[in-house]
């Protein structure tokens, strides 16, 4: 495919309620999401390349390729009953097939959208059986090995069907844990039979740029919930656990992070709409409008979070274009 005019080619387009998505190429991948937006401007999130790429298709997943990454989409529409724990299996044993059979097998990012994922079933929830099926999938693949599980982001949508996309690279990231925070996947077994299959972070150099891509981040230290009914005193704690993983990371990988200020690219997930103007005055402020930002409102994990988000911190080396960037 042709280059657009300012160099970059789209790797994929994610459309959120009540925005269409404008695709700029033949067969662009476009993840078409349950999660409605929450302020006045619409947006469209649209992941592009300063290589050239390719377009393919495998079944229910549309993808696209640079020679470097990978970028996927999947819609899985049986998502009822007892067809929704199988539906999340076949979708990431399909998912893993699909990146190995094409050069990518390292998942760096994966994003899980879904709705109900607080209703309950047999004595456990949605989420719950997700992360099952999820771990199940890994350890196929993977065995009982955490070492290589990517960043990642699980949220409920009011509707519309199992949507997962991903990023994957021919080379692998480092996988990065938050030194405040109980690793996911040793969360003691009173959050589910199975952990939650997630890494906090994936660190990528991408050439002369490092990036780290966080995962959904919400108010816990170790591994409990703090501040239940305070969305102020949640989001206080949520920038406290990024800057740590920044910064922890920082030091590891001899990165030039500069701590929060080294973000790009927050994406907040917000429970309550009422909430919705105090966190983005407060984000605002600590951030200013270069930062980009995108509210959507969405069910959290467990009941008590109000809140929970994701971003992604750059360190720029030189003026050199990037091969994964994300625009909004």
């Amino acid at each position: 495919m042709r280059q657009a005019d300012d160099g970059y080619s789209p790797l994929a387009i994610v459309h959120f309620g009540g925005v269409f998505p404008v695709l700029a190429g033949e067969a662009c991948p476009v993840a078409v999401t349950g999660l409605a937006q929450l302020g006045a401007e619409p947006r469209i999130e649209i992941w592009r390349s300063s290589l050239p790429v390719n377009y393919g298709r495998s079944d229910a997943m549309a993808f696209s390729r640079n020679g470097t990454i990978l970028f996927g989409c999947l819609t899985n529409e049986a998502i009822e009953g007892e067809k929704f724990e199988q539906s999340v299996y076949r979708s990431y044993l399909d998912i893993l097939n699909l990146v190995q059979s094409q050069g990518y097998p390292h998942l760096l990012r994966v994003w899980n959208h879904f709705p109900d994922i607080a209703r309950k079933r047999r004595g456990l929830d949605r989420y719950q059986l997700f992360c099952r099926a999820r771990a199940r999938a890994f350890e196929r693949w993977f065995g009982a090995s955490t070492r290589g599980l990517p960043s990642a982001s699980a949220v409920g949508a009011r509707e519309g069907a199992l949507v997962i996309y991903f990023l994957a690279a021919a080379r692998p990231g480092a996988q990065r844990e938050n030194l405040r925070q109980t690793s996911a996947f040793h969360y003691p077994p009173q959050y589910g039979p199975k952990s939650p299959s997630f890494a906090r972070a994936t660190f990528k150099k991408w050439g002369v740029e490092d990036c780290l891509y966080i995962s959904g981040t919400a108010s816990i230290v170790g591994h409990e919930s703090r501040h239940p009914d305070d969305p102020t005193a949640q989001l206080d704690e949520i920038l406290r656990n990024l800057g740590a993983l920044i910064e922890s990371t920082a030091v590891q990988e001899d990165a030039p992070f500069q701590g929060l200020s080294s973000i790009t690219h927050l994406k907040i997930y917000i429970r309550h709409a009422a909430h919705f103007a105090a966190i983005q005055r407060r984000l605002l402020e600590r951030f200013g409008p270069a930062v980009e930002q995108l509210y959507l409102q969405a069910d959290i994990c467990r009941s008590d979070l109000l809140l929970e988000i994701e971003a992604i911190a750059q360190a720029r080396r030189s003026a050199d274009r990037r091969i994964a960037h994300v625009s909004a």
